[in-house]
């Protein structure tokens, strides 16, 4: 039981070290043993604290994850204009910062 509380908690801060070196390769390729680890932690009885506790450290992961792919998404997506050729603010639903610090 406690051998595969181990390898799972191995495993969200192996995931965890390859989402902050964006790694998204890495990232695609752990997630079939997380996987095949969650379902054996899952059959193993492990006490509900160590779970609940896996489970956050998990949720981490994801929030972290879900950055990482905001500022990828930022980084590939172009900006789009702030004024047009005239000077201009384009129009459309105005930016929280526009006039307002």
């Amino acid at each position: 039981m406690w051998d595969v509380v181990v390898e799972f908690e191995k495993a969200l801060d192996h995931e965890r070290t390859l989402a902050l070196q964006a790694d998204v390769d890495g990232l695609a390729s752990i997630q079939e043993q997380k996987r095949a680890l969650l379902d054996k932690l899952l059959n193993s009885g492990a006490p509900a604290e160590e779970t609940q506790r896996l489970r956050e450290k998990a949720l981490s992961n994801v929030q972290l994850i879900r950055h990482l792919v905001a500022c990828l998404q930022g980084l590939s997506t172009p900006a789009g204009a702030t004024y047009n050729a005239g000077g201009a603010r384009p129009s459309g639903m105005p930016s929280r910062s526009w006039g307002r610090l």
